[in-house]
């Protein structure tokens, strides 16, 4: 594995502006200096990626440095409002992966439309579930997926704290 680069060859590549990073120096076919660093994302829920001496890098990460250093073993740079293409520094923040698993988006296959709510034919209603240290906690069975997801907030809220994400 390649060592993080430092914060001191982030900041001698790049200036930050709002969630942007623009290259100090011209480099090559790949970065004009004043042009914004890197591509956008191939997906919509997919990251912003800088090539730097043909390594690729998530612009988000790069932020996280460029700003406070090295990202600490075992963290990952979280986006706040879940906009995966908002790398602004005040929407950025460290975050454990089962944090990070928190704070994600409702799934787009889900059918009920609320996050930690399904529909279970044979209970004739919408059951609420919420996922704690890796196993899955079975909260109710509601008449209506808005009730079930109330019931899904209170315990996100309870056990995920500010990484809870409601929608």
């Amino acid at each position: 594995m390649t060592a993080p680069l430092s914060k001191d060859l982030i900041r001698d590549l790049f200036d930050y502006a709002d969630g942007k990073l623009f290259w100090r120096k011209s480099r090559g076919t790949r970065g004009v200096a004043g042009a914004v660093a890197g591509c956008a994302p191939i997906k919509s829920h997919a990251y912003h990626r800088v090539v730097i001496n043909r390594r690729v890098m998530y612009r988000h990460r790069l932020v996280w440095v460029w700003h406070n250093g090295a990202i600490p073993d075992g963290l990952v740079v979280d986006h706040i409002n879940g906009d995966t293409t908002d790398d602004r520094i005040e929407n950025l923040r460290l975050a454990t992966h089962r944090q990070n698993a928190c704070n994600r988006k409702v799934h787009t296959n889900n059918k009920s439309g609320y996050k930690g709510v399904d529909y279970v034919p044979q209970f004739g209603g919408f059951r609420a579930v919420i996922y704690v240290d890796g196993k899955q906690r079975h909260l109710g069975i509601f008449d209506s997926p808005e009730k079930a997801h109330q019931a899904y907030i209170a315990a996100s809220e309870e056990y995920y704290g500010d990484y809870s994400r409601s929608s």
